[in-house]
């Protein structure tokens, strides 16, 4: 929906993901509703723009076994640190494999609840 209804934390989150230098990504709520910067996009290939706004396993069913495990430790309010994860980011098989360190930390809603992850990676 309209920006002017995100949560307050939500709209902080995305402002901080627009501002990094680095690849950086919000995913918010049950649906984990992908939100990245212009750093992330430049991996993603095709799926960049339709994956703004789509639930992260939908944008990438082939990496979901390697990175949906540390989104469900996120969203269970743990900050996770990644090192070396391959991530085929833009679909395309080996030729689009990277290999990212990054950092997740849990995002909470206004009554306090994990509604969401911030990612940073490089």
């Amino acid at each position: 929906g309209p920006v002017s209804g995100w949560p307050r934390a939500l709209r902080a989150a995305v402002e901080h993901v627009l501002a990094a230098p680095l690849v950086a990504s919000v995913v918010w709520g049950p649906q984990r509703r992908l939100i990245y910067n212009d750093a992330s996009a430049r991996y993603y290939g095709d799926r960049h723009p339709a994956a703004l706004g789509a639930p992260l396993d939908d944008v990438f069913p082939e990496a979901d076994a390697a990175v949906g495990r540390h989104y469900d430790r996120a969203y269970a309010g743990e900050a996770v640190v990644v090192q070396a994860q391959p991530v085929d980011t833009s679909g395309q098989g080996a030729a689009s494999l990277h290999v990212f360190d990054a950092y997740l930390v849990p995002l909470r809603d206004d009554a306090g609840c994990v509604a969401g992850a911030h990612m940073i990676g490089f």
